[in-house]
């Protein structure tokens, strides 16, 4: 079944909604007015790079080919926060040229955003996420995270979110909430990973959860539709009960009932039922745990992350069903620009400056902002998926270390029309596993080396469904004028596994501009 927009208009959608919300000039011109600041809620950077990569495997082939490739990146990054208008956009297009193959020269586009608009006062909000990134399609095809090798088992994909909802009170102490949530995903190449999602949330809730007891009835119709596939719906009605125990601790009691048809021809009813912690002792310290029992079997989501001056500790447990075919396993703690966001929260509390100052530590380490730890892989129908998460990073007087780990399971939760051919079509479940750890020395104020180590495994139900991805990397990066930075540097990575292995050894240099 054919759902939602074809790719095109949601590459327009994504754009045109995100920057309406972040960016508009009237909505410019009025936060500016409101701030009192002359438009200094609002920061805008754009940006300049260019790179030349020699490899010896340039289609990442058993048979290794060299060239080299030229690599130029165009990019823009907006931020702003207002009273009533907030966002967030990275933007980028990088044109690829090889010397000797140029039936491989692409245009590549990376979008990132996320924004929020407040239409009336305390009472009607928008809100918008977006995302338009490469992603690899099977988990045991040849995986690389270098966008400058030409990889037949990657293809871009477009997701889109957007979310209008009221809420506000409802005489004493008690407050509604009715969202509406439309979302979809798009693939260039792999059309049965094309889904969309909507539905419709109404929620009451009242009581102060911090004092005194609170209640909170929830109500959800939400319907998901994949192109090759079926179409599913669930229902369900929660309600929850909040004591805090002690000042920092909070407990709930979860219970409900919920019918889906996800996996059945017909809605069934079952019965819903939990508990759930929130630890909150420090702003540098949380916690939070829940624990449900549902109709595919226990759900658990649990939180925790812990600062200090100098580190940030974090991990993440979850099982749930995910409705999306886009990057399935590419969530949890995020990516490598997350992890340092959250880092840096103690030393920058200012949201603006500390972006900048995470973007210039990714330029120093050559880390690519946007990569996980594992890269998921697309699926053509709705999944359950277990995910764990662990990071830690240590910022230095002259050293860093940032240390990334993640692990998921990935099954089918429903049957699909006949034909689909994708990983959950070969094996009942694809288990990911990876690791990659970055350290980097400041040799003078304006220089620095780095050194990366990553590994990644999928495993099906067979050996014959497996592959591993191990990378080294090491550069130096140097400030060589006013916001220009140069960047040298090589690795080798190597791939096994029962398709496509191979070794890659490149060298490779960049400068890059900021204005």
């Amino acid at each position: 079944m054919t759902v939602g927009l074809p790719l095109r208009p949601a590459l327009g959608v994504v754009a045109l909604a995100i920057t309406t919300l972040a960016c508009g000039p009237a909505a410019r011109a009025q936060e500016a007015a409101q701030q009192g600041e002359g438009g200094r809620a609002w920061r805008f950077t754009p940006s300049l790079s260019v790179q030349q990569t020699f490899t010896d495997n340039y289609r990442i082939q058993p048979d290794r080919e060299s060239d080299a490739v030229t690599q130029a990146t165009v990019g823009m990054r907006l931020v702003g926060a207002g009273t009533r208008l907030r966002g967030d956009l990275d933007l980028s297009l990088t044109g690829l040229a090889y010397a000797r193959h140029s039936e491989e020269n692409n245009i590549q586009r990376y979008l990132r955003g996320n924004g929020s608009v407040e239409l009336l006062e305390d009472r009607a909000f928008v809100e918008v996420n977006g995302s338009v990134t490469q992603q690899q399609i099977s988990a045991f095809g040849p995986a690389t995270d270098n966008p400058a090798l030409a990889n037949d088992n990657r293809t871009q994909v477009t997701n889109l979110t957007i979310s209008p909802f009221i809420r506000g009170p409802l005489g004493g102490s008690v407050q509604y909430e009715a969202r509406y949530t439309y979302g979809l995903t798009r693939s260039s190449q792999f059309g049965a990973a094309d889904s969309s999602t909507s539905g419709l949330l109404l929620s009451l809730q009242g009581g102060d959860r911090q004092r005194t007891l609170s209640w909170s009835v929830a109500a959800n119709s939400q319907v998901s539709d994949f192109s090759e596939g079926e179409e599913s719906e669930s229902d369900s009605l929660r309600g929850t009960l909040s004591y805090p125990v002690l000042p920092s601790v909070v407990l709930t009691g979860i219970g409900g009932v919920e019918r889906s048809d996800l996996q059945s021809a017909t809605k069934e009813r079952h019965s819903i039922s939990g508990l759930q912690l929130e630890w909150v002792p420090s702003e540098r310290t949380n916690l939070s745990a829940r624990f449900e029992r549902r109709y595919f079997g226990d759900s658990h989501a649990v939180n925790f992350s812990f600062r200090t001056p100098r580190t940030v500790w974090t991990f993440s447990d979850t099982r749930d069903i995910n409705l999306l075919g886009g990057g399935t396993g590419n969530t949890g703690l995020g990516s490598v620009y997350d992890v340092l966001f959250l880092q840096f929260a103690s030393v920058e509390p200012d949201l603006q400056r500390r972006d900048l100052l995470v973007r210039s530590l990714i330029t120093q380490l050559n880390l690519n902002p946007n990569a996980t730890v594992i890269p998921g892989f697309l699926s053509a129908s709705p999944t359950l998926q277990r995910r764990q998460s662990l990071s830690l990073a240590l910022v230095g007087k002259r050293s860093n270390l940032l240390l990334q780990a993640s692990q998921s399971n990935t099954q089918r939760v429903n049957n699909v029309a006949s034909g689909i051919s994708d990983d959950l079509s070969r094996a009942d479940n694809v288990r990911q596993r990876g690791f990659d750890v970055t350290f980097s020395h400041k040799l003078t104020p304006i220089a620095s080396v780095s050194t990366s180590v990553s590994w990644q495994r999928s495993r099906g139900d067979t050996n014959a469904q497996s592959s591993a991805l191990k990378t080294v990397s090491t550069g130096y990066n140097t400030q060589i004028g006013y916001r220009t930075s140069l960047n040298v540097g090589a690795r080798y990575t190597q791939s096994t596994g029962s398709v496509q292995p191979y070794t890659e050894r490149a060298v490779y240099g960049s400068v890059g501009f900021s204005f």
